[in-house]
């Protein structure tokens, strides 16, 4: 299954491209689905903590840990209580479906596919030359 880069204007309008693709999370009968950001250099899977209250999650019974991001910034993330089935569906092929934890963070407002819950899940193959990401069930 393959994804184009999402496109951005950089600074002084220079077009930007991102590993970002489609992603559906869903919980019981609810779902979310956005664009996210293959980040190899995400430890986790993150989304915005707003995303939780979808899922009428009560992060206040979870475990609370710092972590840092690549700008230098900490913020406070929190486990989901149960894991998240993740769908990639892309017309013309099966959908790409695996379950597992996310981390809700408070101040972060990207999607973020990290290593676990992600990558340690699927075979990833970025082309930055060709502007796309191929992901391929293990």
């Amino acid at each position: 299954m393959k994804f184009p880069y999402v496109e951005f204007l950089g600074l002084a309008e220079e077009r930007i491209f991102r590993p970002m693709i489609p992603v559906t999370f869903r919980v019981g009968k609810t779902s979310f689905r956005s664009y996210a950001l293959v980040d190899s250099g995400s430890d986790y899977t993150i989304l915005p903590i707003e995303i939780a209250g979808k899922f009428n999650f009560k992060l206040s019974d979870q475990l609370q840990y710092h972590v840092q991001g690549a700008g230098g910034n900490s913020f406070k993330i929190y486990r989901s209580p149960v894991a998240l089935m993740h769908i990639l569906e892309k017309e013309g092929f099966r959908d790409i479906k695996w379950s597992s934890h996310v981390y809700f963070a408070v101040g972060c407002t990207a999607l973020l596919l990290g290593q676990k819950g992600f990558l340690d899940q699927l075979q990833v193959r970025l082309n930055g030359h060709k502007k796309e990401i191929e992901i391929f069930s293990s």
